[in-house]
């Protein structure tokens, strides 16, 4: 976030990608997901949950406004995700 400080730009509002699992890491299925541990001994899960909460402290401090997007699943690119294709075509 102290980059978004130290920026000398007109900002209006941040958004955040973060992860659908943040709010359950500690229950089925976020818990494996969260057992990747990778700095500190801190979950993925852990950190995203840090950062959501550190961009909320900073929004209330500078006075903007701010998003947190958590979708359920990113993986492909646009009508290149095999997954979400097949779950659709007949057999």
């Amino acid at each position: 976030m102290s980059a978004w400080k130290e920026s000398s730009c007109n900002r209006k509002r941040v958004v955040l990608l973060s992860s659908i699992l943040v709010t359950r890491r500690e229950s089925f299925p976020g818990v494996f997901l969260n057992g990747m541990r990778y700095v500190s001994n801190n979950g993925v899960l852990d950190a995203k949950a840090a950062g959501e909460e550190a961009l909320r402290e900073v929004a209330v401090q500078e006075n903007f406004d701010y998003s947190i997007i958590r979708p359920g699943q990113l993986v492909g690119g646009p009508y290149a995700n095999t997954y979400a294709r097949s779950i659709f075509e007949v057999q």
